[in-house]
């Protein structure tokens, strides 16, 4: 019942059309010979079909257990793969098999499963018994269905009071014949088990067919004896003579003789046997034949490789010398490179001449080493192959296989006797397609670019291409070293290079000869063990007073070590140092030496011998002195005088003596003014000057300076105004120098500014520093001249243009300023308006540290 509903399940169109949900047709593949309703060879009641979800696609009888609407147990296990046949009872369909079994695609997939249903009634037991020629029982405690016998209902003293297992026979006697029996549990519905069904065998029967099958096996066994030695006899020459002879053609084969054939005798077998055994031998003539024919393609393979790998040996020999040759720096420049490679390549078998040509100043080619070509035939071929390809292809680089193949060169090298010729660029330092020359190559037969030469080709070209650059970069450093070894030996001045550690890398002959050392004993030293000054100037120099932020100096110098001292903040003194020596004054100050690399970055020493230029600044200071004070004399007798003219008593005077006496006045005063700068700028530059600072009030000095220029800037029609604080803004300073600074401001803004115009004295209160603005609305300033304003005796170009003036006032404010620690600067786009500002400490410094204004 089980195989019967698996084959069921398993018929290829049957489980197509429930893989494709087609119900009707797949009932119809079911019941082909019958109407449909009328049930199924082997299914007598029906049967139920689902799909993979187990949706009912169709059934042919009522639901089993009368649970419509249920997915049975047994379709359950269907679609998990399982199949299952169960003897059922009830009262709806009787006695009945009932099977469920999957229904599964070739790949194995499941698409459905399918339940049967049938009868177990008379007719099945007499189709049962007919097919096993047996007199067949089926036992329930409900009925008895035998074979031949009308159905009857069983007594309880014709059933085993425990039936035994499945696996067990068991002897069952119905009206008085015996029969042998299996059990088989027998289900009622849904309730489950329901007592046992005995499916039996009429005792009577199975003797007489165990008596029966002994004598025909014992008759058989006699006559087989006797047939079997005849047949032996008889057979035995019959089956010598083939099986000899295919002896003998397996050994013809063993022995390497695949030509003859194999005789075919015998029986049919034998003859099939000798059909098989040739046809392995012409399978094996056939495969050693192409073994044969493989062997001498192999041989032709190894030799052809061994070629190239003697090719490719060379090559690889060529490119490890070019690299050698290459690798040390070759003595006589970038000719000595070029020869060198061109020496390795001649040893290819496929390259007859090479050249190398390099660019000059001039934007043109040089022959630079050749062999194998005349250097009138290396620049013709070189030429010919520029004016063939287009610079694009150059720099790929030009191969040319056979030069009959292109047209171009054809007519220009025809006279040449050259028929391959190869061009590789030689990449300039520059990049992105910039060439510092080329590589030509040539060969008088056509030569094939194998990919393996081309990429030797360019290898050499990239290779001899660094070696040049380096050997050009090497020839320019030593020129550069040259170069700055001559000018440190002329320099009148002295140079010391110290790095981070504070020992001397560079010390020329000017600062060995002016502090009296061996130049070589300073190098490599630290500084502290040759320098010959006292530990308080070096310490001055090389640590300024108010060095940025984390900058302690050089090491070695003192006992804190900085590597910012080295770094890019690193700054110089605020002004040279002046020691005197060997009865010499030399002016020491530093500046930063910069590099990428920390560790390279140091500090440059410049020493100066300035013993003359004191001594000349001293004649110039006192011969100021001295004239200055000789002329303010006579001066202030004129002054003096020319007041005495003016004054009532002196008479009354005509237009033109009034006129002479002014001029006399304003230009003394001018001269008096002159001679007043001179001194003091002479002052100041010789440090005699000595500022007298206190907590004095900025307000009233700039309110002092508005009231007296506040006539002049009427007379100009200027507005003269100080925009101050309410509080008075007090500053640490000398009144009567910063007042000199504000009036020398005030001044300049009302003299060279715009008539009508307006000038603006604007002070602003901070920490540390008080700010002082003096604005106007003149013609403006130049940003490049404005760094060159505070210089001695410079002059505005729009102030030359307009008036005189000594150019000194701006060169003394800003020596003012600067001995308050201050700081003055002036702000202008050129075109417009100029301000100029400075500051003054708003407290005193604590101790003698420097503020940063």
């Amino acid at each position: 019942m089980l195989a019967d509903v698996s084959l069921l399940a398993e018929g290829a169109a049957f489980v197509d059309r429930v893989s494709a949900g087609d119900a009707l047709e797949a009932l119809r593949l079911t019941i082909p010979d019958r109407s449909f309703g009328e049930g199924a060879p082997g299914v007598d009641l029906g049967m139920t079909v689902y799909d993979a979800s187990g949706k009912l696609l169709l059934r042919t009888h009522q639901p089993l257990d009368r649970q419509e609407g249920e997915l049975p147990v047994t379709v359950r296990r269907a679609l998990a793969g399982e199949s299952t046949v169960t003897i059922r009872d009830d009262e709806y369909f009787g006695l009945s098999f009932a099977g469920a079994a999957p229904i599964e695609t070739p790949d194995g997939r499941i698409a459905g499963a399918l339940e049967t249903l049938t009868r177990i009634d008379q007719p099945f037991v007499e189709r049962l018994a007919m097919l096993s020629a047996a007199d067949i029982a089926i036992v329930t405690d409900r009925r008895i269905i035998r074979s031949g016998r009308q159905n009857q209902i069983p007594t309880m003293r014709e059933l085993p009071a425990n039936p035994t297992a499945l696996t067990v026979p068991t002897q069952l006697t119905i009206a008085g014949e015996s029969y042998l029996s299996m059990t088989v549990p027998l289900r009622a519905g849904i309730s489950g088990d329901a007592g046992t069904i005995y499916i039996g065998v009429n005792r009577s029967v199975i003797d007489a067919d165990r008596q029966d099958a002994q004598r025909q096996v014992l008759t058989a066994s006699a006559i087989a004896l006797g047939v079997g030695a005849a047949l032996a006899i008889s057979f035995g020459v019959l089956l010598t003579r083939p099986v000899a002879a295919l002896a003998a053609a397996a050994r013809r084969i063993q022995e390497n003789d695949l030509h003859s054939p194999v005789p075919r005798s015998g029986s049919r077998e034998m003859r099939e046997l000798a059909a098989a055994l040739d046809e392995m031998r012409l399978a094996i003539r056939e495969t050693r034949e192409d073994l044969v024919g493989h062997n001498v393609e192999l041989a032709q393979r190894v030799e052809t490789s061994d070629a190239g790998l003697s090719a490719a040996t060379v090559e690889l020999s060529v490119m490890h010398s070019i690299i050698q040759a290459l690798s040390t720096m070759p003595i006589g420049g970038p000719a000595a490179a070029s020869s060198a490679v061109i020496e390795q390549l001649l040893r290819l078998d496929w390259i007859d001449g090479a050249c190398v040509v390099l660019s000059d100043a001039d934007g043109g080619f040089r022959v630079t080493a050749e062999r194998g070509f005349d250097p009138d035939v290396a620049a013709a071929t070189m030429h010919a192959v520029e004016e063939s390809f287009d610079a694009s292809v150059r720099s790929a680089g030009v191969f040319v296989e056979d030069i009959r193949d292109a047209e171009p060169l054809r007519a220009r090298l025809a006279s040449r006797r050259l028929r391959a010729v190869a061009l590789l660029p030689l990449p300039g330092p520059g990049g992105a397609g910039a060439s510092s020359g080329a590589l030509l190559v040539a060969a008088a037969q056509p030569t094939p670019y194998l990919d393996s030469r081309r990429s030797l080709l360019r290898a050499s070209a990239n290779d001899l291409a660094v070696s040049i650059h380096r050997v050009r970069l090497t020839e320019a450093v030593e020129e550069s070293r040259r170069r700055a070894e001559s000018v440190l030996s002329e320099m009148t001045d002295g140079l010391i290079v110290l790095n981070g550690r504070g020992q001397c890398q560079v010390c020329n002959q000017a600062a060995a000869r002016m502090l009296g050392i061996d130049a070589a004993h300073a190098v490599g030293r630290p500084a502290l063990d040759w320098l010959p000054l006292p530990a308080s100037i070096v310490d001055r120099v090389l640590h300024p007073a108010t060095p940025p932020a984390g900058v302690t100096g050089v090491a070695g110098i003192t006992a804190t070590t900085s590597a910012a001292a080295m770094s890019e903040t690193t700054t110089p003194g605020e002004a040279p140092v002046v020691t005197e020596h060997a009865g010499r004054l030399l002016a020491l100050s530093t500046s930063p030496l910069h590099d990428a690399d920390p560790a390279r970055r140091g500090l440059i020493l410049h020493i100066r011998d300035v013993t003359d230029i004191f001594a000349a600044e001293r004649l110039k200071q006192d011969f100021v002195l001295m004239v200055g004070h000789e002329l303010r004399t006579p001066l202030t007798l004129i002054r003096a005088s020319v007041d005495l003219l003016t004054e009532e008593g002196a008479g009354t005077l005509t237009a033109t003596q009034l006129r002479i006496t002014e001029m006399l006045r304003n230009n003394s005063e001018r001269l008096l003014h002159l001679i007043n700068d001179l001194l003091d700028m002479s002052a100041l530059d010789s440090g005699s000057v000595r500022t007298q600072p206190d907590h004095a009030s900025l307000s009233r000095v700039v309110d002092g300076v508005v009231e007296s220029h506040s006539a002049g800037a009427h007379a100009r029609g200027i507005t003269l105004a100080a925009l101050q604080p309410a509080s008075p803004v007090f500053a640490w300073m000398d009144a009567h120098r910063i007042q000199q600074v504000i009036n020398n401001l005030v001044e300049n803004a009302v003299k060279y500014g715009a008539s009508d115009g307006h000038v603006t004295i604007r002070v602003t209160p901070g920490e540390p520093f008080v700010r002082v603005d003096v604005e106007d609305d003149g013609p403006g300033i130049p940003p490049d001249e404005q760094p060159m304003l505070f210089t001695k005796f410079y002059r505005a170009t729009a102030v030359r243009a307009r008036s005189g003036g000594t150019g000194l006032g701006l060169a003394i404010a800003a020596s003012i300023v600067e001995l308050h620690g201050g700081k003055i600067w002036c702000e202008s786009d050129g075109k417009s308006g100029c301000t100029f500002s400075f500051t003054v400490p708003a407290e005193p410094p604590p101790g003698d540290a420097q503020l940063d204004p």
